[in-house]
């Protein structure tokens, strides 16, 4: 290989670095948002514990919860209506996930 086409192949991982990593929307959280719906339980462990959840909107679609140190207490609150603000990124499989800044369990409606 000669020494300008590996430049032009070295520009073009540099280009598409920046781009995925400094591009604002570019495979990036977006803006913050704040989201009302409920918690359902998509996947549970050997004893039937909740190990996975998705957020349902009414409005907006279903998102798959990036579950970390925040969002862990969400694992309880199945079928429970809440507000969650945070944002909403495409993970490497192509789902949609939200990663939870806030939440707090709404009251139930009569």
């Amino acid at each position: 290989m000669n020494r300008n086409r590996i430049r032009t192949w070295m520009l073009a991982i540099v280009v598409g670095l920046l781009f995925v990593w400094v591009i604002p929307g570019s495979g990036q959280h977006e803006t913050e948002r704040v989201l009302v719906g409920s918690i359902v339980a998509v996947d549970w462990d050997d004893d039937g514990d909740v190990v996975a959840i998705d957020f349902q909107t009414e409005d907006e679609g279903r998102f798959a919860i990036d579950l970390d140190s925040r969002s862990l207490r969400l694992l309880s609150m199945v079928d429970e209506n809440v507000e969650i603000v945070g944002s909403v990124f495409v993970g490497e499989d192509g789902w949609e996930y939200f990663s939870v800044r806030s939440f707090r369990v709404l009251p139930t409606s009569v």
